[in-house]
Formats: C-alpha cells, structure tokens, sequence
C-alpha cells in the first residue's frame, strides 16, 4: 500500500521487526507459483490449459455485466512441487513489485527463482528488505523511487505483483497502464488490494473511499488482459498488525495478450 509519501512510510518501517511479516501474501503466494511450475514445466505463458476452464468474456461496453466473480481453477497438484527445488533449474523470469515495502513478496519470489526488481518509496523499508533477502540468502534489485515519475521498458517482465497497492483515481489509471505495458505478452498480473467495503473495517487499508477500489475501477484498468480470477472477497488476513483480521479485497489475476 503506497498511497501516502515517503515520510509516512519511513515512520511505519521504522518499528522493531517486519511491519507486515515476513510470510509473502497467501494469495500471491499461490498464484506466482503455480505460474512457474507452468513456466518451467511446459515454457507456456500462461496456466495449463488442462485445469483451466475459460472465463466468460469481459464486455468493454458493459461494466456492469463484468462487475461478478469470474474464477478458473487455477491450481493443479504440484502447486508445491517447485519451493523447495533447486532454483537453478529456471532462471531469466522477471518480476516487478511496486509498493514492496519490506519485501515479503520479493524475497519469495526469488526464492522461487525469479529476477526480482522491487520499487517504494522508504529508504528505511529498503534496509529490512535487503536484511530480509540476505537472510533468505537471495539477491533483489530494489529501487527507490515515485512510480508515477518513474519509466519502465516496454514488454519487459514476465510478472507484477500489486499488493495492497492503494492509489488515488488519477495516479491509479497512469501507473496501472504503466504496468500493462512493460508485462511481455503472455505476462501475468496479480493483484489484491481493498475494496471499498474495507471502510470502517479495522484490517488494514486506507480509511478513505477515494483511495479504496471498487471493481468496476480494476476491470476498467486491466479490461485488456485475459482475465483469469477477478473477484471480491471477505478473508481473513493474518499479515503483522497492520493487516489482521476480516477484510473486503478484490483479487484479479490477468495475463497480457
């Protein structure tokens, strides 16, 4: 979640220990490894064709037709089969996180093989991160940096992750484009962050409905992909102080046509 400046953020990660944990987040956990068993153990771009059943097409023209859950059976029985192999038998798959804070996510996902590129704004978020990969014993590329200055390649990674991103409208549509054109084709998003019911809710997540997302803004931004889950969820998050207990989340995995 990154919807506040560098001063808040360096004030959070400040704290003793990981603001968050230093578990990844359960549902990018799932999905991103699931994704590279595919990867690795067919070189497709997308999940097997085999446990996967089509969604219902997505109408541009009609929001409010999208506006339900569309979920594929995205697992198969080896979503494990990969964690705890030699990473060395894959390589050259890219992945940006923004808004990575500690690096939980990051830090998995190198783990797990993968050339990882992590962006925030906290210096001091930096440091654990960096702390937390050593600890790990992998390498991340983290940067520092506001997302709505920054530049990224076209087509250049195979994944992104946006967790708990949380933007104002404006800043929301640049950056997720932003992220749509520097996924090669055949990439994938994945993304959960609050839904607008979170309001009120003491689980996490910005108290404000300009900054909390509703479906019908993440279905606009990301109506282009080949939408695999999209969805709005109640679960129960046990991620450090910041984020526990029930919450209101949207969940949409995509892949780049």
């Amino acid at each position: 979640m990154n919807s506040f400046g560098a001063e808040f953020w360096n004030e959070r990660y400040s704290k003793e220990g990981f603001v968050y944990g230093t578990e990844p987040n359960e549902f990018f956990k799932e999905t991103l490894t699931n994704y590279t068993n595919e990867k690795i153990k067919t070189g497709s771009n997308s999940f097997n064709d085999n446990n996967t059943k089509e969604p219902e097409p997505l109408d541009s023209g009609n929001t409010e037709n999208n506006l339900k859950t569309v979920r594929v059976d995205y697992k198969n029985s080896s979503d494990e089969e990969f964690q705890n192999e030699n990473v060395t038998h894959y390589n050259g798959l890219m992945i940006l996180l923004p808004a990575d804070g500690e690096a939980r996510n990051g830090v998995f996902a190198a783990t797990l093989g993968w050339d990882v590129t992590s962006v925030d704004q906290s210096s001091t978020a930096k440091e654990k991160a960096l702390k937390l990969a050593a600890e790990k014993n992998v390498n991340i590329n983290y940067q520092i940096g506001d997302l709505t200055e920054m530049t990224f390649p076209d087509n250049n990674y195979d994944a992104i992750g946006l967790i708990f991103f949380h933007l104002p409208e404006e800043n929301r549509q640049l950056i997720h484009k932003k992220m749509i054109n520097t996924l090669k084709p055949g990439g994938i998003i994945i993304l959960e962050a609050y839904e607008k019911d979170q309001l009120g809710r003491d689980s996490g997540g910005p108290q404000d409905l300009d900054v909390l997302y509703s479906l019908e803004d993440i279905i606009t931004d990301f109506i282009d992909l080949d939408i695999k889950i999209f969805s709005k969820e109640i679960i129960t998050l046990n991620e450090g102080a910041h984020h526990s207990g029930e919450a209101a989340v949207i969940r949409l995995v995509g892949i780049k046509v």
